[in-house]
């Protein structure tokens, strides 16, 4: 059976959150280098896709293979720790039902009817809202979620023989509520939209005109945006508006069914008949044209604001040093990653855009001799950088022995605080080699590797990751195929500049890279705080993260 990471598929419309965000991290996490050594699965020595590739014919390969995937005798029967678990979507899925109930439930949860029975029962009576069948979703759908919106089909409508309405009520119920045996918005901490009539309730408060019936062959459609705390509804992909307000609670949505209803529902694996992405995209807009108009100097569009709030704005000073703060802080990210030539490059581009500028001002910027690039003998600090640079650029080649080299000349404090980097990249030149296809080389250094590390435990899993991929005649198409993705390298190669950094007694984080932690985790805590729910809807990609 296929786990649920290999098959599953977010809705399009959540990735348009930071909720959504987060959970596409989950559900796609590889098992990298930078990651705890754990083996994905562990597989056999031989016949590990079937039939052992070609070039293992020759019996000596086969017992180079025997010495380099037998793991360490201490190992045999241990257990694998730290295997990555299978994703669990968190939001509602499919409908569950009371045990008891005369609601029959197929289509692995997704649809329900409640068979027809025959009850003489008067169409006027306010009683008839209480012969309702519930059902409620699998998971509760959190606030931090932001927006959340299902639909649901009538595909058998039973009232009076008219079809065009229904005695069906939609809608959510607060994840604090326990069993609901009412009607949908009958019971406290309930919403409804029925079909009968059109009318939405909640909370046993007297039923609303929201719109016109439904019945059978409509498609209604509720969401809920915590951003604006409000729940909605769509017909056949047609907008209704605003059904209740107020809303900033954790919810679990709900269907109501009498006798003779059936209906089918698409939590998002489908794609909907309302364009969801579109509103979210409008409710976004929304947000930021706030920010614009309360930011503003008098020219927004927004209404006016107070002196009480004129404190809140951005300092107009401090937004016209953004443009240099921004380039300190990129000319900055430059020289912690040891990229002196475009850090010189650009450098200089700046000096000459602000020259440029004076010059049409009618003013004149002295540069001063420090502020000057030259040609002149290079400091220890840019020494330092151009050792860098270098390292990184012999790792991005492939030549991991150049890069070992130049650390242990110029930075040996790093390899000798740091076993573990020393591994990581030497585990780098074996998949160097089998990038290039040098079979025979890889075997005879995985050899060395297995020895040098036997005694090592905590390296012997991810041994047994990379040594697979000898087992594979394609192993860019494996399950450690992500192994050999440049990605891979370009982390390695910043965890050992920032080990070197810290061993040069500077920050092993950029300034830039500290402000976009900071900013993320800010945008996290206000996500997470109900009294600024506009940050529901702002992913990282809205704040240029």
């Amino acid at each position: 059976m296929e786990s649920q990471n290999d098959v599953f598929r977010l809705p399009p419309y959540l990735l348009k959150t930071p909720y959504g965000e987060s959970l596409k991290k989950q559900l796609v996490q590889p098992v990298g280098l930078t990651k705890s050594f754990s083996q994905a699965s562990r597989l056999s020595t031989y016949g590990v896709m079937g039939s052992m590739p070609a070039r293992f014919s020759d019996s000596d390969y086969d017992q180079s293979l025997v010495s380099m995937l037998t793991p360490h005798p201490s190992r045999a029967g241990g257990s694998v720790s730290g295997t990555p678990s299978v994703f669990k979507y968190p939001l509602p899925l499919k409908w569950i039902v009371n045990p008891n109930t005369q609601m029959t439930v197929t289509d692995g949860g997704l649809s329900l009817k409640v068979d027809q029975v025959r009850t003489a029962v008067s169409s006027s009576s306010i009683s008839k809202n209480y012969d309702f069948h519930n059902a409620k979703a699998n998971a509760t759908v959190p606030v931090q979620a932001g927006v959340f919106y299902y639909e649901v089909k009538i595909t058998n409508a039973t009232n009076n023989s008219n079809k065009s309405c229904c005695d069906v009520s939609i809608g959510f119920m607060l994840a604090s509520v326990g069993t609901v045996t009412k009607m949908a918005g009958l019971e406290i901490g309930t919403y409804g939209f029925n079909g009968h009539e059109g009318t939405t309730t909640s909370n046993q408060t007297v039923m609303r005109r929201y719109n016109r019936e439904f019945g059978q062959g409509d498609t209604i459609g509720c969401g809920v945006n915590f951003a604006t705390k409000k729940v909605f509804y769509t017909k056949n992909g047609i907008y209704l508006g605003t059904a209740f307000k107020d809303i900033n609670k954790p919810i679990i949505p709900i269907i109501s069914l009498k006798s003779g209803n059936a209906i089918s529902t698409n939590f998002g694996m489908q794609e909907f008949l309302f364009d969801i992405e579109g509103y979210i995209d409008q409710e976004k807009r929304k947000v930021t044209q706030k920010v614009m108009d309360h930011t503003s100097t008098g020219h927004g569009t927004g209404p006016d604001i107070s002196p009480a709030d004129m404190d809140l704005r951005v300092n107009t000073n401090t937004d016209k040093e953004l443009p240099s703060l921004m380039q300190k802080l990129v000319s900055s990210y430059f020289d912690h990653l040891g990229y002196v030539d475009i850090s010189k490059t650009f450098s200089a581009e700046v000096k000459r855009e602000q020259l440029e500028g004076s010059t049409k001002m009618g003013s004149n910027i002295v540069l001063s001799d420090e502020e000057m690039i030259d040609d002149k003998e290079s400091t220890v600090e840019e020494k330092n950088l151009k050792v860098r640079q270098q390292i990184r650029k012999n790792l991005l080649e492939g030549d991991i022995d150049g890069a070992i080299k130049l650390t242990n000349a110029h930075f040996p404090k790093v390899f000798a605080e740091h076993e573990e980097i020393l591994f990581k990249l030497s585990c780098n030149k074996f998949i160097e080699l089998i990038k290039r296809s040098d079979i025979d080389d890889a075997i005879q250094y995985g050899q060395s590797l297995r020895e040098k590390y036997n005694e090592n435990t905590r390296y012997q899993e991810f041994l047994n990751d990379i040594f697979s991929l000898l087992a594979y005649e394609n192993p860019q198409e494996s399950e450690f195929g992500y192994l050999l993705k440049e990605g891979e390298i370009l982390k390695i190669s910043d965890e050992l500049n920032s080990e070197i950094l810290k061993s040069l007694g500077k920050s092993s984080v950029s300034e830039l890279e500290s402000l976009i932690k900071h900013t993320k985790v800010m945008l996290n805590v206000l996500s997470l705080d109900t009294a600024q729910p506009d940050t529901l809807l702002l992913t990282n990609e809205e704040f240029g993260l």
